[in-house]
């Protein structure tokens, strides 16, 4: 049997499809991200009224629970939703004892 050469030379890729359009944060500029104040408001039923009834903007609500392994779960993401998105309100309501 002969042996086959492949005559095609494939490019190497220089760049990753899913790498950032911008460069990688240093350990420092990710651990001084991690440590911004997050603006989620606790709501309670004395202000519920006025922070998400009678707010100028939309309120995404949060309804969680100490002991609730799935909102434990759930609270980074209402912290990026806060940082992310200007225009809506994240409060968070608790629930459980």
């Amino acid at each position: 049997m002969a042996s086959m050469k492949c005559s095609t030379v494939v490019p190497r890729q220089t760049t990753c499809r899913w790498a950032p359009s911008r460069p990688l944060a240093s350990p420092h500029q990710r651990n001084a991200q991690r440590l911004q104040p997050v603006r989620v408001t606790n709501v309670n039923q004395d202000n519920f009224a006025t922070e998400v009834l009678k707010s100028d903007k939309p309120v995404l609500v949060d309804f969680w629970a100490n002991w609730c392994g799935p909102c434990k779960l759930v609270a980074p993401l209402m912290d990026w939703a806060e940082k992310e998105y200007k225009d809506i309100k994240v409060v968070k309501v608790s629930c459980g004892p």
